[in-house]
Parts: C-alpha cells; sequence; structure tokens
C-alpha cells in the first residue's frame, strides 16, 4: 500500500534516501480492555440539572442505556441505567429521547480500550541514556558512512537522536549525540529516518497505542492529537477558539491563546552535531554534509540554514549601562548603576522581539534578603511575557514561554554583590547561568508570547542596583561557551 497525504508518494519519494540510518525495534502494543465508569463520573463537571448534583452521561456499549453519575460530598458513585421501552440515550439533551433521529454510536470493548476519560496521561519521566541509544540501534556493518546516523527516541516520537562516532575499536570510540525534535505536527519514522505524519509513523512510544476511539493528548491551547486506531492525529482548534482537557475546542473571547496554527511540512534534510552543517539527503546515496552560509544555523524545524549564530558583526540591540545621573520613576541613576528602593521600575523600548536565538545580560546586586518579584520581564503586563525574570527568596526563576508550554529555569544568586545573570536560547536549549550556578533545558522553535518593552523591576519591591542591561538577537562569541 503507498502512503499519499498531500499528493506526496512517500515510498517514491522516500526509496532514494539511502543508507544512513539506523535499525528501529517495533513493539507490540498491549490493549487492556478494562473501563473505569467511575472515573468517567468524577471527571465530570457538576450539572443540578438531573437531580441532586447528578448527571446523566453516554454509554458508549450500548444506546439504549446511560449511565447516572451522582456525587455526595467528595464521594462519586456511578449506575448503568436503562432507557425504558428501549428507547435511545440522547448525548445533546442528556435524556432518553423517543425521537427516531437520536444520533447514537455503539461500540464494542476492545475499541473502548483503556477509555476512563478523553485526555491521555503522559507516561512518566524516564531517563534516556542516548549513548546506550545509538550503540544499540546504530554503527552496524553496512548501515553507516563517515559513522553517524539517527534513532528513535524511546519515550518520546516528536523526538529523535542524532549519533556520531569517532575514534577506533582500540583504544575505543567516543561517541557524541543529541536529541533534535521533529517539525511540529510530525512524528520521527523509525524505518524511513525522517519526520512523517503522526499517523505514519509508526511509533511505539505512541501514547496512542493503547487507546483507540474518543482519546485527545494536548500539545498546547491550540493543537492537541486524536487518538484514531492507536495512532495519533494532529488537530487543531480555530483561531478565536481554544482546547480545553474535556477534548474540545472552546471560545476565547479574551484570546488568551496566541499560538498560531501549524501546517506540517516534510523535510528532506537531517541536522548534524555542529549545528552550523546539516544532511542533505537528497544528495547521494547517504547524503551529503553541507555548510550553512557564514553566521547561520541549520534548524530543523524550519528545514533551512535560518536561525543566527556567532558572528564578527553580533551587536546589541540594547546596551543600557546607566551612566548618565538621573531619576526615572523613582529609580536613582548615578555611578554607573541604577538604584531600586521598592517603589520605581525602569521601562525600555523593545526595538523587535526576540525569536529563537538570543541573549540578556544583566548584572545586579540585590540589597535585601527575602524578596519575591519579578525583577525582568519583557512585556508590561509580566503575566503575559515572553519571558520573565523573578527574584524569590534570593534564587532567580526564569519562566520563557514556547509553543510547547512554558520552561522554567531557577540559578543561585549571590546576596549584596554583583551578579552576572545570562538568559540565553540558541533554538536548542535554554540557559539561565549565573556567577554560582547554572540551568538548562532543551526547547526548539520561536519563543510566544508578549513583548512590547523591557521592564526593569517589573513589580514593586525591588531592592537593589542593576549596573548593566544587554540585549542580543544573536550569540555573540564571547558568551558561546554558556552552551558548554
Amino acid at each position: 500500500m503507498v502512503d499519499d497525504v498531500g499528493g506526496i508518494d512517500y515510498d517514491n519519494n522516500l526509496a532514494f534516501l539511502g543508507k544512513a540510518v539506523c535499525d528501529a525495534i517495533t513493539k507490540t502494543p498491549v490493549i487492556d480492555i478494562r473501563t473505569n465508569i467511575t472515573k468517567i463520573c468524577s471527571s465530570r463537571p457538576l450539572d443540578s440539572s438531573f437531580g441532586l448534583d447528578a448527571e446523566n452521561v453516554w454509554y458508549p456499549f450500548d444506546c439504549t442505556k446511560f449511565i447516572n453519575c451522582k456525587r455526595m460530598g467528595s464521594s462519586v458513585s456511578a449506575d448503568v441505567l436503562s432507557c425504558p421501552m428501549n428507547i435511545r440515550f440522547n448525548t445533546d439533551t442528556h435524556k432518553c429521547d423517543i425521537s427516531q433521529d437520536v444520533i447514537c454510536k455503539e461500540v464494542t470493548a476492545t475499541e473502548y480500550a483503556l477509555e476512563i476519560g478523553k485526555i491521555v496521561d503522559p507516561p512518566p519521566p524516564k531517563v534516556v541514556n542516548l549513548t546506550e541509544e545509538c550503540i544499540n540501534n546504530c554503527f552496524k556493518a553496512g548501515d553507516l558512512t563517515d559513522n553517524y546516523g539517527y534513532t528513535y527516541h524511546p519515550t518520546d516520537c516528536s523526538k529523535f537522536i542524532v549519533c556520531r562516532r569517532q575514534g577506533y575499536i582500540n583504544p575505543g570510540y567516543t561517541f557524541i549525540t543529541q536529541v533534535e525534535n521533529c517539525p511540529g505536527g510530525l512524528f520521527w519514522n523509525a524505518q524511513r529516518k525522517m519526520c512523517v505524519p503522526t499517523h505514519l509513523a509508526e511509533c511505539a512510544a505512541d501514547m496512542c497505542k493503547t487507546k483507540s476511539l474518543f482519546a485527545f493528548w494536548k500539545v498546547n491551547c491550540r493543537h492537541f492529537y486524536k487518538c484514531d486506531n492507536g495512532q495519533s492525529r494532529l488537530e487543531h482548534c480555530a483561531y478565536g477558539r481554544k482546547f480545553q482537557s474535556d477534548g474540545n475546542c472552546v471560545d476565547d473571547p479574551l484570546q488568551t491563546c496566541t499560538v498560531p496554527i501549524v501546517q506540517p511540512e516534510l523535510c528532506y534534510n537531517l541536522p548534524w552535531t555542529d549545528s552550523t552543517m546539516y544532511i542533505d539527503r537528497t544528495i547521494g546515496d547517504n547524503g551529503k554534509l553541507t555548510q550553512c552560509p557564514l553566521g547561520k544555523m541549520y534548524d530543523h524545524q524550519t528545514c533551512t540554514c535560518s536561525r543566527n549564530y556567532v558572528t564578527g558583526t553580533c551587536q546589541p540591540l540594547i546596551s543600557e549601562t546607566m551612566d548618565n545621573a538621573r531619576t526615572i520613576n523613582n529609580v536613582w541613576m548615578r555611578g554607573g548603576a541604577a538604584t531600586f528602593m521598592g517603589l520605581g521600575l525602569l521601562i525600555i523600548p523593545q526595538p523587535s522581539p526576540l525569536t529563537d536565538t538570543f541573549l540578556v545580560h544583566i548584572v545586579i546586586s540585590v540589597s535585601k534578603s527575602n524578596q519575591d518579584m519579578v525583577m525582568l520581564s519583557s512585556c508590561q503586563a509580566p503575566d503575559t511575557s515572553a519571558f520573565s525574570l523573578r527574584l524569590t527568596n534570593d534564587r532567580l526563576t526564569v519562566k520563557v514561554r514556547m509553543a510547547s508550554g512554558t520552561v522554567t529555569l531557577t540559578s543561585k544568586i549571590q546576596f549584596d554583590v554583583w551578579n552576572h545573570v545570562y538568559l540565553a536560547y540558541n533554538g536548542q536549549r535554554i540557559v539561565l547561568k549565573t556567577d554560582s550556578a547554572t540551568d538548562q533545558v532543551s526547547a526548539s522553535g520561536p519563543i510566544q508570547g508578549c513583548q512590547d518593552a523591557y521592564v526593569l523591576g517589573s513589580e514593586n519591591g525591588f531592592y537593589g542596583d542593576i549596573d548593566e542591561f544587554n540585549v542580543y538577537d544573536c550569540i555573540p562569541g564571547k558568551n558561546i561557551s554558556i552552551f558548554n
């Protein structure tokens, strides 16, 4: 059978991609046909229109029956009841309906496997040894040239592992590994060694493997995956609507969901362990290692060399040294530092929004311990900021909004001394570094959220001094070691 989506014949188009691949392990999913009617009831909202704190819910195996949910305090009970005279249950009115046009769909217990609600719970975190994954699934006779390869991620279908081997069998190889993300809406296909539409990925870790119908799992406020015969299919809510936890799109009058709609596109390139290079798989049997233009990094999300990198012309968008003696909004600026006494803030205009490559450098001294406030945000409304820096009990906490959710990092800070604080993102990792500690997390894609101005002392209450504030939309050469 030929896979065809959007007019693309996958089998023919992928046949030329050669042998620069790793073997795959395919696991047979295990179907558990248990159903938990009580948990279906406990996940429903209260509805007093059907008796005391009770609600009638569709029973999936027989349209002449329904589930009657009752709550008494914190306890929940569930009973399967029958409609009189074999009339059918109406899922719109939540009542038995004598009408002939009642729409009801019955399923078997197997089709309803593990359906105890609509949202698929993510699996518990698992530590993945990337080197072992590469050794077990790559570097086999006839598989590779130049000692590189790619293999699936054992716990996340939207990721894959880049494997590179260096040295010789004696005294021993060294391995370079990194985790990459598929473009939005695509999963890694272990046989084809590329990211494909989710329902064609045949991924053993697909969270829908133990589901069949009616299940959903959330990507972000716009996108969600619908389980279809054990495979995930990407769906989205229209603009002006957002996804909620019961599997429905609802109106979003305040437009709190700003995530753009993803239109997945196939990419015939593969990332390399050096981010200034990539594998062009349209050239030769095994692809060709290709250099990005000077100053650019390869971005697998766009399938192009689109990210800014270290160049000799990486200059700050903003460089505020606080040199001019003046007072603004109860902030005293003198001697090359701005002094905050708990009542002031500085608003610095933003020349252009940051995306997927940036560095923020701030030099601060905290003069009062046990503070709890946002001291830097990218928006005059901190709660909607693309990123914010909170000072809490002499620790810094950074929150960065991504399409996949909010990333949080923390780091120590020293009291009553100057601290250099760096928040950096290179399209692959977000790093928070201070003089005392470093925290980092993998990430991809542009940041999301409000970026209308940089606000220092975003919430009243900051006691301390700021010596420098610099913002770059690239990574200066002197700071590249932050990612090491």
